[in-house]
């Protein structure tokens, strides 16, 4: 049942980041193609989905969280055409094809990346209930920003002092994840303690997606990949205790964080 809701849920969000990106260009250009491109056919959208469960479990119907899903989904795409830019991480494939630099060039790959990040803030703020619309921008801009990817991204490039591995992937990985949990309690107009209970719950889930990210590699000793399963397990576990406040409505995100863990066993 969880598994069908989530399947559910995924082509709902493709229809509405089709829908919204109909409505923001009548261009036919390459920027365009180009975002196109990023978005479609698309990954596994798990943030969106996270975002979507998150409102629901705080009571809310599922449209309410619709735009901030796909906003965090324009986000994240966004983030990976820059990511992978010479002067960023330097991929050249991206889900198997060739990245959007490569498939466009680095000039119109960029615009593409800044029209899905101005696309995102433009849908936001079009929502009927300004109030929200507001405290949303106020809570992605902070995730995605200095504080948060933007800044991750920084010291992912220098490197520099004692800078570990883990605070990079905390910034860069985990905050878009919390602001995807946040932002559909915030959708949801749930008390703050819900939302701060989401937000933990995006940060520890974002630090285990990062394990898992690595386990797929599969470059580890058996040692070492025992003890990297046995870490993302640890803090799966932390994941489901900040969800004791929502009681069975939020039986989809334990799921979601127990497949996680399931399919880091495979790796």
């Amino acid at each position: 049942m969880a598994e069908n809701r989530i399947k559910q849920n995924r082509k709902l969000i493709d229809k509405a980041l089709k829908t919204y990106l109909g409505k923001a260009s009548s261009s036919s250009g390459d920027v365009l193609s180009a975002m196109k491109y990023a978005l479609f056919p698309g990954g596994k959208r798990l943030r969106p989905i996270l975002c979507l469960e998150s409102s629901m479990a705080c009571g809310a119907n599922i449209k309410s969280a619709i735009a901030p899903a796909c906003a965090i989904e324009f986000i994240h795409n966004f983030s990976l055409i820059h990511d992978d830019l010479p002067a960023m991480d330097n991929d050249s494939i991206r889900r198997g094809r060739p990245a959007c630099h490569v498939k466009f060039g680095e000039g119109i790959a960029i615009l593409a990346g800044d029209a899905l990040l101005n696309l995102a803030f433009m849908i936001i703020s079009d929502m009927r209930n300004k109030k929200i619309a507001l405290k949303l921008i106020k809570t992605i801009s902070y995730s995605i920003g200095l504080n948060g990817m933007i800044g991750g991204q920084g010291l992912d490039i220098k490197r520099k002092g004692n800078i570990g591995e883990s605070r990079i992937n905390d910034l860069k990985t985990g905050m878009l994840f919390a602001c995807s949990l946040s932002g559909g309690a915030i959708a949801a107009s749930a008390p703050s303690a819900k939302i701060r209970a989401l937000e933990k719950f995006g940060k520890d889930f974002g630090s285990a997606y990062q394990i898992y990210d690595d386990l797929k590699d599969n470059t580890y000793q058996t040692q070492e990949l025992e003890k990297k399963r046995t870490k993302l397990k640890k803090i799966l576990n932390r994941t489901k205790s900040s969800l004791e406040i929502f009681g069975r409505k939020a039986d989809n995100l334990r799921y979601i964080a127990d497949k996680l863990e399931r399919k880091s066993l495979r790796s």
